[in-house]
């Protein structure tokens, strides 16, 4: 085998091996999108929680707002025979 061959066989592994590194870059550049893109949706879905825990917060308060409702209910029938009812509604 003469020189020039085993040159150009150096030479080949050389630009083999270079563009492997340039690929592996690449693929690290894609990667590092994704993390920040996957960062983001995860904000995104803590501040929906953050959202829903504060309706479920705001839900049960009327919940147990209109359960604690009390209701005073007076009737009055007059004719022949007058009638008091007094009740009172939780």
């Amino acid at each position: 085998m003469a020189y020039s061959e085993i040159i150009n066989e150096i030479q080949e592994q050389i630009d083999s091996i270079t563009a492997n590194i340039v690929q592996y870059q690449a693929d690290i550049e894609q990667m590092e999108l994704d993390i920040i893109e996957k960062q983001d949706f995860i904000q995104q879905f803590q501040d929906r929680i953050s959202g829903l825990t504060q309706l479920r917060v705001n839900a049960q308060s009327l919940s147990d707002a209109a359960s604690d409702q009390n209701i005073n209910l007076n009737i009055n029938v007059q004719g022949a025979n007058t009638y008091n009812v007094d009740h009172n509604l939780a």
